[in-house]
């Protein structure tokens, strides 16, 4: 299709281009800027030029034209009005003097009353404001839509209320005044995500029922002045040096009443706005900030937010097209950890022993912020031979691994074997990660720096030795022990591949155990000082992602800070010892303190 684009030199317009062009449709660009920007300056199917002066000009532009989309009233950057009047009229007179193209113009809910009170949504034909009330832009686009009513053009308008874009000038002028010219903040904050500005636009622009209608949309929900005040602070500490702990993830915001409807858009084209604004909102307040320090209002301070909460407010995808294979993927913070990964843009190969949830978590991770695929492997974690399936089935799917996480965390009130004779809780969380961490290490070690994680417990603290006299099982003293036994491992495999492309750390994420317990394992407990599953998850990716700990292997980090696991675990003759065990029990190649490997292989 061959598009025109006015107005492309707004911030809207760029944006409304590389959609076009991303779909393969030619654009005619007019622009009040002469030349095109780099980015489109080479592209063939895209034809930049200043807005046509001479009458046969601007009729020779228009030949071959299909669809005409003015989104010029985005911005009005240094603009005059009338002349930007006087732009659209001639377009408005060309489509009415032409039945070969349909005029989708962007117009602004700023020509509605204010409303009143919380209780009702504004529709199409809810009042106008009086025209001396409304803003320059409201003006011209409430003299554009008159005209176009009363032609016989084929046109339709989308009427928008602030558009949350960080090169938006209004949508920064507003955040700004908020956070540094103590302004007040609108009393029901209901802006739209430019994506969905776009996506409005070009659904309209392909529906039959649009034709000669003005209809308006704006996000799914709006928002108080209250909580605008308290996320605009948040966003900016969190950006800033100044960030808490509470900071790092976003409170759960009550939404208010919307002030938009937008059952005509969805009637009409089926559209239904799905944005979250919390991403351009974050990006809004970075790019004000940066306006800020620019302009000497703020001192440039360090940025101490972390990686994974900054890159996560700001909707960005660091982990586009790495792989994440997850066990324990579908309870409690396993699953949290899966979530945000995909939140983050890996490809997500969760592995666990329910068929059900994990098809459950692999439609949220596919329908998240970033709309990332995933797989699910059905697996007795316990089983060595449900463990070599599983790798032969992920090595042959993936040749590149770059992230490895065994997030598995089960506990038995009473003792359980496996099929192979061995204590259930150390199948689960010794036995395992050092089997499947050495079946994987082909994919792990082809990609260009991959990062196995085992995620510990504090409680290795307490394990009495494996020879302890016991005359009852106790399924605490099992699961220290489990995990000091991996701890040891951990430390040798990091040993093992020190040098290499692959690093082994080891995490303690708090105690955070929402869920109930499952048929005899031990039921959670609540902790004094627990911490929320998404903090817990939060410290492991951030463990598993954050460039600071790139190339750095053998740790042992409590939450988000780097420690040390108990004295006893760092002995490195036990800890060969138990590694040795292991490849034993597993059926691994033997290798020893004297003749280290890579990784033990088969």
């Amino acid at each position: 299709m061959n598009v025109l684009v006015t107005g492309a030199e707004t911030f809207l317009g760029l944006r409304l281009i590389a959609a076009l062009r991303a779909a393969g449709h030619s654009v005619t660009a007019f622009s009040t800027e002469t030349s095109a920007p780099s980015r489109f300056a080479e592209d063939p199917r895209i034809t930049w030029r200043p807005w046509p002066t001479r009458k046969d000009v601007f009729a020779k532009a228009l030949q071959g034209i299909e669809l005409a989309l003015a989104v010029d009233l985005a911005e009005l950057p240094g603009d005059p009005e009338a002349a930007r009047d006087k732009r659209l009229t001639k377009l408005i007179e060309a489509v009415e003097a032409s039945a070969a193209f349909r005029l989708v113009l962007l117009g602004t809910t700023e020509i509605y009353a204010p409303p009143q009170g919380v209780a009702g949504q504004l529709d199409e034909d809810a009042p106008m404001r009086a025209e001396d009330d409304m803003s320059p832009r409201a003006r011209l686009a409430h003299t554009l839509e008159a005209r176009l009513a009363e032609s016989a053009a084929d046109w339709a308008v989308l009427r928008v209320p602030l558009i949350l874009d960080p090169n938006n000038p209004a949508a920064r002028n507003l955040v700004r005044g908020i956070l540094a010219e103590d302004a007040a903040a609108p009393g029901r904050f209901h802006p739209v995500d430019s994506e969905d500005v776009i996506a409005a636009l070009l659904a309209i622009a392909r529906s039959d029922k649009t034709r000669g209608m003005a209809t308006h949309m704006a996000a799914p929900v709006a928002f108080s002045d209250r909580v605008l005040d308290q996320e605009l602070g948040r966003i900016a500490r969190l950006l800033t040096d100044e960030a808490e702990a509470y900071d790092a993830l976003r409170p759960s915001h009550q939404p208010t009443v919307a002030v938009f409807s937008t059952e005509a858009l969805e009637a009409r084209t089926g559209f239904v706005p799905r944005k979250s604004i919390w991403p351009a909102l974050s990006q809004t307040v970075q790019a004000v900030i940066h306006e800020l320090q620019s302009d000497g209002a703020l001192d440039p301070l360090p940025r101490k937010s972390g990686f994974v909460s900054r890159a996560l407010e700001l909707g960005e995808a660091p982990l586009a097209g790495k792989v994440v294979v997850i066990t324990g993927a579908t309870r409690g913070v396993g699953r949290a950890t899966t979530l945000f990964l995909g939140r983050l843009g890996a490809t997500i190969a969760a592995v666990d022993s329910s068929a059900k949830s994990g098809e459950a978590l692999l439609k949220e991770v596919e329908t998240g912020f970033n709309g990332v695929s995933g797989t699910f492997l059905e697996a007795d974690l316990s089983s060595l031979e449900a463990l070599r399936d599983v790798a032969m089935d992920l090595s042959a799917r993936f040749p590149k691994i770059d992230l490895l996480i065994h997030s598995e965390d089960r506990r038995f009130n009473t003792r359980r074997e496996t099929e192979e004779g061995l204590e259930m809780t150390l199948a689960l969380h010794h036995i395992a990660p050092f089997l499947l961490s050495n079946l994987l290490a082909a994919p792990l070690q082809a990609a260009d720096a991959a990062r196995i994680i085992m995620v510990s417990s504090d409680e290795h603290r307490d394990a009495k030795g494996p020879d302890a006299d016991e005359t009852t099982f106790q399924g605490t003293d099992a699961y220290a022990e489990a995990k000091f036994q991996n701890l040891q491992a951990s430390y040798v495999m990091a040993q093992l591949l020190e040098g290499s492309s692959v690093t082994v750390n080891a995490i303690n994420p708090g105690e955070a155990r929402p869920e109930a317990a499952g048929d005899g394992e031990i039921p959670d407990q609540p902790q004094q000082r627990a911490t929320s599953v998404k903090e817990s998850a939060m410290a492991i990716v951030t463990l598993a992602t954050a460039p600071e700990f790139a190339g750095e292997t053998g740790l042992y980090l409590e939450m988000d800070t780097i420690g040390a696991s108990a004295p006893a675990t760092y002995d490195e003759e036990a800890a060969w010892k138990v590694w040795e065990e292991a490849a034993q029990l597993t059926g691994l190649a033997h290798a020893s303190q004297d003749e280290p490997a890579s990784i033990i292989q088969l």
